[in-house]
């Protein structure tokens, strides 16, 4: 299954198994740019969100999750968007 939204700006495909998201171009639209996907999980384990963004300068990919801390009830962010990761954009064998 393919799903595609109207201005063509990324493209998610189902797989048996997974997911694959096809991003079209993040950091060419301007304003109206999407340039971040936001991951979240619900399971019996907690778990924050990831942030995942292609950097063009760094040329790879960015993970960001936001800093927490345990409060009564819940928890509170302390930081938002606090890299976790850099991951190449190639991996070439030499």
């Amino acid at each position: 299954m393919t799903t595609t939204d109207g201005d063509k700006k990324y493209k998610l495909i189902e797989l048996p198994g997974s997911a694959h998201i096809e991003w079209m171009y993040p950091n060419i639209y301007g304003d109206e740019k999407r340039d971040r996907i936001s991951i979240g999980l619900c399971h019996v384990r907690a778990a924050n969100d990831i942030t995942i963004e292609y950097n063009a300068e760094r040329d790879g990919w960015v993970i960001m999750m936001n800093e927490t801390r345990e409060v009564p009830g819940g928890a509170e962010t302390v930081k938002e968007d606090v890299e976790v990761a850099f991951i190449p954009a190639w991996l070439e064998k030499k």
